[in-house]
């Protein structure tokens, strides 16, 4: 029996922008309705690398609490990536879509914006390499199409976690079309197909009577009507809900 609605993403998915985002997001939505334990670990501008790594641990941390969980991932921009920063022993989120000085930021935060608690300033600053560094290296080393190559492999990946554990999973891409295209031209005798909505959620809201933005994320009653969209994707893939 399910116990967990496990989400992960970016700020797509941990509600940015919403007055109550604990209470008005999705995945809390979605949990209620199947009267599950919301469990949500998206971070605000969190890469895919990211989101492959938290949920690869949450469930080898504990296998059993796995199989009676269902896992909603809302992909983010393949732009994003995360670097371990050992001097600060923290992981770093990279933003590798913005200029370079706006890759270092004045108060050293990284591209979450995560400031250390009780303070103004980030967990980076005079810890981090400087402009000329991230110049260089967004000038060779960050191409288009093998950022958007390294979140198929990033998906994939988590695919085969879930496939290996027999779990229940649902995939999705919260802002890019770029990843769900060449998944489809290139890769899909990889991918179980019927467990990949194949429209961003960004786009899915601009054609949705009713829905619509909170400055640049979904507002209230765009979350409603993904989490509806999210229920009949798990009735039809799984049949057995908890719903009363």
């Amino acid at each position: 029996m399910m116990k967990y609605l496990y989400a992960n993403g970016c700020s797509f998915v941990y509600g940015a922008e919403l007055k109550y985002p604990e209470r008005d997001r999705w995945s809390k939505k979605l949990s209620d309705r199947f009267e599950l334990k919301e469990l949500n670990y998206a971070k605000n501008g969190s890469s895919n690398k990211r989101i492959l790594r938290k949920t690869k641990q949450f469930i080898l941390d504990d296998i059993k609490r796995a199989t009676e969980t269902f896992f909603v991932i809302g992909w983010t921009q393949t732009c994003r990536t995360e670097l371990y920063n050992s001097v600060v022993k923290k992981y770093q989120s990279i933003n590798r879509g913005v200029q370079p000085k706006d890759v270092v930021n004045e108060n050293g935060s990284d591209a979450s914006g995560e400031a250390i608690i009780g303070k103004t300033t980030g967990y980076f600053l005079g810890k981090s390499p400087g402009v000329k560094f991230w110049k260089e290296n967004l000038t060779y080393y960050c191409d288009n199409n093998n950022m958007i190559e390294e979140s198929v492999n990033y998906i994939f990946c988590l695919q085969e976690i879930m496939k290996k554990f027999n779990l229940k999973y649902y995939f999705f891409s919260s802002m890019e079309n770029g990843i769900l295209e060449i998944i489809n031209e290139q890769y899909k005798q990889l991918f179980d197909l019927d467990k990949v909505y194949f429209q961003s959620q960004e786009d899915w809201i601009s054609g949705k009577d009713g829905c619509g933005f909170s400055g640049s994320h979904p507002n209230v009653k765009s979350h409603f009507y993904w989490s509806k969209l999210l229920y009949n994707k798990y009735t039809e893939l799984y049949g057995e809900t908890n719903d009363r």
